[in-house]
């Protein structure tokens, strides 16, 4: 068993998982910086770098419920240090990319890796610590994530700017080395209660198949091509759900569904406020190299706003969450985010750096205050025992709304200026785009509200 009164070394174990989860978080917002160099470098048009992000954003969602459940029953610290070692040598493998094909295909195996850290490091700190500190450390976790975050536009912009975009890959490859000579040394964590019972090897092929129609339908949409593969994905879906019900250990306990409501609504505000929020630090990237004309690293300094101010909200939400009803936290959250987006759909040529740091503030704030109460409320709604398979649905909650998030940017990317580089002709069409998708990020946060306070009224 893995309960807090037989593992006295949480500390450490919270290090650990904050450590590890620190270096996944580092990658992400440093490529975010580095992609208008590696298309430059490789002639990759704006679709395709999109690409590079939405690959690795698909991997990770269909990878989480089935490695949730593996390390349910095989043990969270087998799974948990594969993952770290598959995400350092495929790190490595991405700066030795030379084309297009080849960086999306190791962004897609470091995607798969990052699932198997993610679907346990909850589950692992959650079974370590004792139900009266869960807020607290999840609220730590939070902020070790951001601060990977912050520091991933920093560091990816210095390294960019001068040892150039392969840098940022060898670098997490060298800290993702260091960690794992760490977990092999000092991680402890108990084994699982469930390993007499047999993996759904079926339910988990169909489930990873029709997440990954759906959304990659989802991202090539308006073209028609699109629609075969969501309803691909749609009657596999069907066919998944009446397979898992005849089974006596299935992938995921749909009963989950019918019969706990906050789990259902909060994940449901999990999916909506990621739909809403992923693209932003994308799309600025964009904005602040190629209509502003800063250098990689300036604008790793401007989107570190969001990440720092997260990071120094979070611990401290955390704590209010262990006395506090968390989902109103949550709910909070959503509402600064919906003000920080209406504030980034004015944006244009004209749009002072001042504007952009102040919307990346209350989005920082407004993640603060969503993050950790959101995870401590789905968390504390379900059993111990399926800790591994409920947070991998969670964090598939979480980048499954990533992965709309970007499909929305790429359907706009389409639309205005279809499979072409962003060169100075296009920035008009580019910054007509911005108040659209912008407006409709904030209608996305506004009805993310109601389904966090439907999971609120359920409780009471």
């Amino acid at each position: 068993m893995e309960y807090a009164n037989i593992n006295p070394n949480r500390n450490v174990t919270l290090l650990i998982v904050c450590l590890v989860n620190f270096t996944v978080s580092l990658l992400q917002p440093s490529v975010n910086i580095a992609l208008p160099s590696i298309g430059r470098e490789l002639s990759i048009s704006a679709v395709t770098l999109g690409w590079i992000n939405n690959a690795w954003v698909l991997a990770v969602a269909a990878v989480l419920v089935p490695a949730g459940r593996l390390s349910d029953i095989y043990g969270r610290r087998k799974q948990f240090t594969l993952g770290m070692v598959l995400f350092t040598v495929f790190s490595f493998l991405c700066a030795l990319a030379y084309s297009g094909t080849m960086i999306i295909a190791f962004r897609i195996m470091q995607g798969l890796s990052c699932g198997m850290i993610i679907s346990t490091s909850v589950a692992i700190l959650t079974s370590s610590f004792p139900v009266e500190e869960r807020g607290r450390v999840l609220g730590i976790h939070v902020a070790a994530v951001y601060i990977g975050l912050s520091m991933g536009p920093f560091l990816g912009g210095i390294f960019t700017e001068h040892f150039g975009w392969r840098s940022i890959f060898f670098l997490n490859a060298g800290i993702g080395l260091l960690v794992v000579i760490l977990i092999f040394w000092k991680l402890e964590v108990g084994q699982s209660e469930r390993r007499t019972e047999k993996f759904d090897l079926t339910g988990a092929v169909g489930y990873i198949l029709f997440l990954v129609l759906i959304l990659y339908g989802l991202s090539v949409l308006p073209a028609w091509t699109g629609a075969i593969p969501v309803v691909s994905g749609i009657l596999i879906a069907m066919g998944f759900v009446w397979w898992e019900r005849k089974q006596h250990h299935p992938l995921f306990d749909l009963m989950l569904f019918k019969t706990n409501t906050v789990f259902v609504f909060s994940n449901l505000a999990t999916l909506i406020n990621y739909s809403a929020t992923t693209a932003i630090i994308f799309l600025l990237s964009f904005y602040l190299q190629y209509i502003k004309g800063f250098s990689s690293q300036t604008a790793g300094l401007v989107l570190l706003i969001e990440p720092v101010v997260m990071a120094m909200f979070s611990p401290f939400v955390g704590r209010i969450a262990d006395r506090v009803k968390p989902q109103f936290l949550s709910s909070t959250g959503l509402f600064l985010n919906m003000i920080a987006l209406v504030m980034l759909a004015f944006t244009g040529t004209e749009t002072s750096l001042a504007y952009i740091g102040v919307s990346l503030a209350i989005f920082g704030i407004g993640m603060g205050f969503f993050v950790s109460p959101n995870t401590s409320v789905i968390v504390g709604s379900v059993d111990k025992k399926i800790l591994g398979a409920a947070t991998g649905l969670q964090a598939t909650s979480r980048y499954m709304g990533m992965a709309v998030s970007m499909a929305i940017v790429m359907i706009f990317f389409s639309i205005y200026f279809g499979n072409a580089q962003l060169t100075p002709q296009l920035y008009p069409s580019f910054l007509a785009s911005l108040p659209v998708m912008f407006s409709i990020f904030a209608a996305l946060s506004f009805l993310g509200i109601f389904a966090q306070l439907r999971g609120a009224r359920t409780t009471d």
